[in-house]
């Protein structure tokens, strides 16, 4: 049984969506400078979009415990960064040519095993 086109698939509008999203994302965040994290009280972890880069972080202390969100200063991403580091919290830089790479590959990796999959005519399988 031949399988359909690949245009045909759902998977792959799935990723060709996931990856118009990535697009914007990394358009946007050029833009203004949002964290959004989780604070105990004792430990805190989140993330932070700045200049093409997601951000991870740990270690910040808040006001009080429960969710963050908050608009960071107009510093630069590097001099803000060092700030951090100064300050004793843990930060991780992932560009988003890495996630975008990334997912990528994963997304040819999956449409790859669907095609494969669908060629050898597993029964009971459908494909997409």
């Amino acid at each position: 049984m031949k399988p359909p086109p690949l245009q045909r698939w759902k998977s792959f509008w799935f990723g060709a969506i996931v990856l118009a999203f990535l697009g914007w994302a990394s358009w946007q965040s050029f833009g203004p400078r949002y964290l959004f994290g989780w604070d105990t009280g004792s430990h805190s972890a989140g993330f932070a979009r700045m200049n093409g880069a997601t951000y991870f972080m740990t270690g910040w202390h808040g006001t009080a415990p429960g969710l963050v969100s908050e608009r960071l200063m107009e510093i630069p991403p590097p001099a803000l960064v060092r700030h951090w580091r100064k300050e004793g919290i843990g930060v991780t830089r992932i560009p988003d040519l890495v996630t975008v790479l990334l997912f990528v590959l994963a997304w040819i990796g999956w449409l790859a095993w669907l095609e494969r999959r669908g060629r050898n005519g597993i029964p009971g399988q459908a494909v997409g």
